[in-house]
């Protein structure tokens, strides 16, 4: 008798701890979100690897390539933190003006962030490649103490 006991228990632990099978709508509900998903973190990835959404390098920067100059964007950049007299602050407590963010906007125009680690600012500079494949900025417009 408890052998009989003993068996009817395993069968119904066994038939009962089976996995639920679901119903085919959820399967497909589940398989959508899972592409949804996927998708929005392909487009974030894609967002944060972006280096510049104002500035496309083949585009904006064809005329500086065809200069034989490959990397326009750091070329453009480069050229900029060389010349820290454009910035239209005077450093303060020793400190030294120095470009850091620059974002290119066009294939004539950037925009930059400056500071000395107390006193910051902005600025809106026009660039242009010179005769002697130079680059010249301008300061157009900036922000920051006064």
């Amino acid at each position: 008798m408890r052998k009989i006991i003993l068996i009817i228990l395993i069968l119904l632990c066994t038939f009962s701890c089976k996995k639920k099978i679901m119903p085919e709508n959820t399967l497909a509900k589940e398989d959508s979100l899972k592409v949804k998903k996927d998708a929005q973190t392909k487009i974030i990835a894609k967002d944060t690897t972006t280096s510049n959404y104002w500035y496309n390098e083949n585009y904006d920067g064809e005329n500086l390539i065809q200069k034989g100059i490959t990397h326009p964007e750091q070329f453009i950049k480069n050229a900029l933190r060389e010349k820290p007299e454009l910035i239209p602050l005077k450093a303060v407590l020793g400190g030294t003006m120095q470009f850091r963010t620059i974002k290119l906007l066009s294939s004539e125009w950037l925009i930059a962030a400056f500071d000395d680690g107390h006193n910051q600012g902005r600025g809106i500079y026009r660039y242009l490649l010179n005769n002697k494949e130079e680059l010249e900025f301008e300061l157009l417009i900036s922000l920051g103490p006064e």
